[in-house]
């Protein structure tokens, strides 16, 4: 092509060269005799240059057409991939495959040189589409070894010497499997035999093991590319608001680790704010500051100490996989739960269920209407709950997912699950999200229960003689409940939670309400997973000092529901939690700033008054 370029260049050169001979040279005697003659070379001339066209046509056609088979072919042999480097998805190999395709063919032989130097036949591989993988996988593992920019450098000058070997792709007629000329060094397998494993090496697997403890699974379930992490870094590289090491970004499940320090005197949050604002508007990735829990520290650092901070690139939208079908039929299953308690507690009534039994079934729309008595104040709490949480939510900037109602048998339900899908802010928004919904919770439960003791010591016996009954077992698994109803009810009669376990007392349904829903908002600040309490627990104490905390609190709650007393409540709240709320929260933008002093004050708050309500009376 280059040389069929410059003939036409030199054709144009000798057309301009005639044409000025033609009018400027004064010394020809016979000016029509010369005219006819550059007439006759100039169509001569444009008779070349179109069979040269024509020609040239031809050729990008075929090249065309040769390309499109090589494309073709590379697409036929990835799918038939089985083996990619580790921590490389897919995508990423597919696109390292397209960046090797187009490049000239003196530097696919310079990187091939840079991996196999002793090899005599390196123009012939450099040609051979079905060698990319090979080159991309050894390139992956020499990539850090020393002398390897030493040996690309010397690949160039072997490049640059020539070779009469055709400098094009070798498409073969068939697919076959890729030729796997080295030994895997711990590679995905890219099929889908489930009896494969990934192979890791210590290390990784204690990185894994950590990503996992420390980041929800909705931040790995789309990875961040090589080319998002390109754009990022060419940012950071050209504004200067933060500085990256020398060290390269380290690749972790779902995302990348890039370590630096930021400018002085400036805030972390602004910062990242004036990055972003450089990110192309289709750009769906982030950057979040936190602390590098996600690597091994060294034996002989004491617990806690951990590296210096890091930018975790990652997926901008953590948006739950968990299809609409699944959340609706929960919410149905907990809607369920809480009918069955309601008959259950009204079922402990002589009375109501002589009334349900009579003849006419007359009684069944009557005790609709007791259902809707203890249904309403206990969605009434749920929605203050959610209302405030909202609120709240929309002031920091944080999105929730729509609530999903979880089902609970020793309770009506436990509480609504609500995931963030975007990253809050800081550590404090992430607190205030948390506190909103528990703290209007809670204090609307116990208006609840206060106003329905009254209710119930003053209401007539023609209308507490049909109450809900809870047995005083029940009363005895809180010691701020059971202590209210005490102190309001109790008198001549004595304490009603001193009396035989079994014994049934009659409540108003308002006060049934209010009990159980201090009950459940207790056990939604426990410090686990993502419920309102382990968000808290993140955001006073960390990721680090949130797993401790959590784990410590699944130990007690095991031990705890050793007791008869507790049994049915802590074992439904261990496995409930474990099932569908066990992971962590997703990362906030800035991890490495602690949390606001009021809002530590009030989480120390909260927990207290949820250790009053989940211990028992003893």
């Amino acid at each position: 092509m280059k040389k069929d370029t410059w003939r036409i260049v030199t054709f144009l050169v000798l057309i301009g060269s005639n044409i000025s001979n033609g009018f400027l040279s004064p010394f020809r005697s016979n000016k029509n005799l010369a005219l006819r003659s550059q007439q006759q070379e100039l169509q001569d001339i444009v008779q070349q240059v179109a069979v040269l066209e024509e020609s040239l046509k031809e050729d990008d056609t075929a090249n065309l057409m040769e390309m499109e088979e090589q494309i073709s072919l590379l697409e036929q042999q990835m799918q038939l991939l089985e083996q990619i480097p580790i921590y490389l998805t897919i995508n990423e190999f597919q696109e390292a495959c397209w960046t090797i395709l187009n490049l000239p063919v003196e530097v696919r032989v310079a990187l091939w040189y840079a991996v196999e130097e002793n090899s005599d036949d390196l123009w012939e591989t450099a040609t051979n589409v079905q060698q990319i993988p090979t080159l991309i996988t050894g390139l992956y593992e020499q990539q850090n070894q020393a002398g390897f920019v030493n040996r690309l450098r010397e690949g160039l000058t072997f490049a640059r010497k020539g070779n009469t070997t055709k400098k094009t792709f070798k498409p073969t007629t068939t697919p076959t499997t890729m030729k796997k000329t080295r030994p895997p060094f711990s590679l995905f397998k890219n099929n889908s035999d489930t009896e494969n494993k990934i192979e890791l090496t210590p290390e990784e697997q204690r990185t894994e093991s950590m990503i996992q403890q420390l980041l929800p699974r909705v931040t790995r379930q789309t990875d961040v590319t090589s080319q998002d992490l390109a754009v990022v870094m060419e940012i950071l590289r050209r504004k200067e608001i933060f500085l990256p090491t020398s060290t390269p970004p380290r690749r972790i499940p779902g995302g990348y680790c890039i370590s630096g320090t930021w400018k002085p005197n400036q805030s972390v949050t602004q910062q990242l704010e004036r990055l972003e604002e450089q990110f192309p508007k289709s750009f769906d990735a982030q950057l979040c500051w936190l602390p590098d829990s996600f690597s091994d520290t060294d034996d002989d650092e004491p617990f806690g100490v951990t590296k210096d901070p890091v930018l975790l690139l990652t997926k901008r939208d953590f948006t739950p996989s968990t299809r609409p079908l699944v959340n609706g039929l929960t919410s149905l299953s907990a809607f369920c739960t809480c009918i069955v308690f309601i008959v259950g507690i009204y079922g402990g009534n002589e009375l109501v269920t002589t009334r349900l039994t009579q003849p006419d079934f007359s009684g069944i729309d009557w005790f609709n209407g007791k259902i809707l008595d203890l249904l309403g104040p206990l969605a009434l709490v749920s929605g203050m709950h959610l209302l405030s949480q909202a609120m709240v939510a929309q002031l920091e900037q944080v999105k929730l997912s729509f609530p999903v109602v979880l089902p609970f048998w020793p309770l009506p339900w436990m509480g609504t699950l609500r995931r963030c899908t975007n990253s809050p802010s800081s550590r404090t928004a992430l607190a205030n999200v948390a506190l909103a919904g528990p703290v209007a919770g809670l204090m609307t439960s116990a208006a609840l229960l206060w106003f329905g003791l009254q209710l119930t010591a003053l209401a007539p016996s023609e209308l507490s003689d049909y109450f809900p009954t809870l047995p005083v077992r029940v009363l005895q698994l809180s010691t701020a409940g059971g202590s209210l109803i005490d102190s309001v009810l109790g008198g001549a009669a004595g304490f009603y939670t001193t009396q035989e376990s079994s014994t049934a007392i009659p409540l108003h349904p308002l006060a049934v309400a209010g009990y159980v829903s201090l009950l459940i908002q207790a056990v939604d600040l426990l410090p686990l997973g993502a419920t309102n309490g382990g968000r808290l627990s993140l955001a006073l104490l960390g990721r680090q000092g949130h797993s401790v905390i959590g784990g410590l609190t699944w130990l007690i709650l095991l031990l705890a529901s050793l007791s008869d007393a507790q049994t049915d409540v802590l074992v439904g709240t261990w496995i409930v939690n474990n099932v569908v709320q066990n992971d962590p929260e997703v990362p906030c933008r800035n991890e490495v700033d602690p949390v606001g002093i009021p809002q530590a004050a009030a989480a120390l708050f909260l927990w207290f008054v949820t250790a009053l309500i989940l211990t028992p009376l003893l």
